[in-house]
């Protein structure tokens, strides 16, 4: 389906079988206060113009598989109960999850899953995992000082895993991790800062077996007034910009194969 003109479904109610896949969309489309009582597929989806979701409720699986945007996609304080796949993004401009909620509760086949090119990076502030969620193979590409991807205010209530993320800039200060985190093969151009973060459970750093250390590129990492409860494990790190212990508090804690360069 084409849509060439605006499209707005604010308020709209959607009870039965809800499909929009392939659909494009050449203007401005509003789903906002959008309810989805069902599994809602928007897998191939294309986005012309601005989306916006921002406090849509998706009480099922949500699939946005393979989603194309050339525009800004907000889900602005927008509320997932069950699964939704985020993989194989193509996105031109920000993406938005500000104030978001992510439950997997009602979830039939999906999990929280994110995945693909978000090329001016995007807003997680203030969000609540409170199931699984893994960002595997995202390129967030946002300029530093302005379009930084950012976790701020987050809470991770249960497992994360960060695995092959490439970062313009991230910030994730004062995000709270309550589950085991991961981060494999993160790289950022500019930094990543978890200043006044909390590590409730396990947290482990993994950088990649080194082949060519002189070609990685790694950003500033910023732990300052962090505090990591249990054990937490930096292995083959490559700290090319330097790092910041600041004032952490750690219970344990192993560096094994890591190499640090001056800031």
């Amino acid at each position: 389906a084409r849509f060439a003109q605006q499209v707005t479904f604010c308020g709209a109610s959607f009870d039965g079988h809800i499909t929009f896949q392939g659909a494009r969309f050449d203007n401005h489309v509003d789903f906002a206060e959008t309810i989805f009582l069902t599994v809602v597929n928007f897998t191939q989806v294309e986005f012309r113009s601005s989306s916006n979701f921002s406090k849509a409720k998706f009480v099922k699986d949500a699939n946005f598989r393979g989603l194309k945007a050339k525009g800004k996609v907000s889900f602005h304080d927008a509320t997932f109960s069950g699964g939704i796949c985020m993989e194989e993004l193509n996105c031109s401009d920000r993406v938005e999850f500000k104030g978001s909620f992510f439950a997997n509760q009602q979830g039939v086949n999906l999990p929280l899953s994110f995945s693909g090119q978000l090329k001016r990076g995007a807003d997680f502030s203030n969000c609540v995992f409170a199931a699984f969620v893994q960002f595997a193979g995202v390129s967030f590409l946002g300029a530093p000082s302005v379009l930084q991807t950012t976790f701020v205010n987050t809470t991770f209530q249960e497992e994360v895993i960060f695995r092959h993320i490439k970062f313009g800039a991230a910030d994730f200060r004062r995000s709270a991790f309550l589950g085991e985190c991961t981060f494999y093969d993160v790289f950022a151009e500019s930094f990543v800062d978890f200043a006044h973060s909390e590590f409730h459970s396990g947290a482990s750093f993994l950088g990649q077996v080194y082949i060519d250390e002189m070609s990685e590129i790694n950003g500033h990492w910023i732990m300052d007034f962090a505090i990591f409860y249990l054990s937490t494990s930096f292995r083959n790190m490559v700290f090319r910009n330097g790092c910041s212990f600041k004032s952490v508090k750690i219970s344990f804690v192993e560096f094994v194969n890591c190499k640090f360069y001056e800031s």
